[in-house]
């Protein structure tokens, strides 16, 4: 078993995921968050345009190419992809990674589920299945 790195998550950068996911609901919504040499430091929200935004994400036309592009523009590097579940654990569907225009890079996954506090977790494709990684929220 590989001895993987927990992955570090700015407190600031994690409360702007959570408030957009919970800005969102019912619908799910997405995200990258752009990185620079010392770690995450941005979030774009994408929008959604799912014919049934609360149980499906599909990406509003150029929407992943304009996040690509002002990362690009800002010098960043792709750190994650967010995906929020509002009525579901926060583990990825089969079809997150599947539909994903990022499927190999880091997932954090939101689920509003959970009573009064809202939950991420990070999860990366390994071969076909995905496994969940330590995600620790820092100051």
């Amino acid at each position: 078993m590989v001895n993987e790195a927990a992955l570090i998550l700015p407190r600031r950068l994690a409360l702007r995921i959570l408030a957009a996911a919970q800005n969102a609901a019912p619908n799910r919504t997405a995200g990258v968050v752009g990185c620079d040499s010392d770690g995450p430091v941005a979030f774009m929200q994408l929008r959604n345009g799912a014919p049934q935004p609360e149980t499906q994400v599909v990406h509003a036309s150029g929407d992943i190419q304009a996040a690509r592009f002002a990362l690009d523009g800002r010098g960043l590097g792709l750190w994650a992809y967010v995906i929020s579940h509002p009525a579901q654990a926060a583990e990825p569907k089969a079809e997150d990674f599947r539909a994903s225009p990022y499927a190999d890079a880091v997932h954090l996954v939101i689920s509003l589920s959970t009573k009064g506090v809202l939950e991420m977790r990070a999860w990366q494709r390994i071969g076909a299945e995905p496994r969940e990684r330590v995600l620790k929220i820092r100051d």
